[in-house]
């Protein structure tokens, strides 16, 4: 989408909304007006903007300086191995110095955006999740999510979804 075209929506929605989830199965930050449309509808006077993010194309400087609300980062795994068996071609090592850097320019401006990170639990990660918690709360991240994969078929559940059926959101039988 175009920067103009993102404007001419904001302006008819604008009056009507107070909250804007700017993304949807996809990533966000590959849109190089990213910046500039979050900042478009803070000014415009939407009062809650959201996003989430696998953190590969965010800019921190960009992204604090937006005014955006929150911020959801999505980590697939703790090593790069085990990250990139979901976040295909991602780099972890770049993902986090994105949300380590967004972290510390935020508490430097003593602004916003609140940071939430999530670990996508799979198979694969499983043991994983106790490192992603301790490093999360050492880097100040504000809220701390295991969350669940997205998986489109059932064979991606077979290969991905953890061991322990109880997190399941999906029918095993279907």
């Amino acid at each position: 989408m175009t920067l103009e075209n993102y404007k001419t929506i904001i302006d008819k929605v604008s009056p009507y909304t107070n909250t804007l989830m700017f993304y949807f199965m996809g990533e966000p930050f590959l849109n190089k007006s990213s910046y500039d449309m979050i900042a478009y509808a803070k000014a415009k006077g939407i009062p809650f903007i959201t996003t989430c993010t696998n953190g590969d194309f965010v800019d921190p400087q960009k992204l604090v300086a937006s005014g955006i609300d929150e911020v959801n980062f999505q980590i697939g795994g703790m090593t790069q191995e085990t990250h990139q068996t979901y976040r295909i071609n991602s780099n972890l090592e770049r993902v986090l110095k994105n949300l380590k850097e967004t972290i510390r320019l935020r508490n430097q401006a003593g602004s916003k955006p609140k940071i939430l990170s999530g670990f996508i639990l799979m198979k694969h990660n499983e043991h994983e999740v106790e490192t992603f918690r301790k490093s999360m709360a050492e880097w100040g991240a504000d809220q701390v999510n295991v969350i669940d994969p997205c998986v489109r078929t059932h064979e991606q559940g077979l290969e991905y979804l953890q061991s322990h059926q109880s997190r399941w959101q999906y029918d095993p039988d279907a």
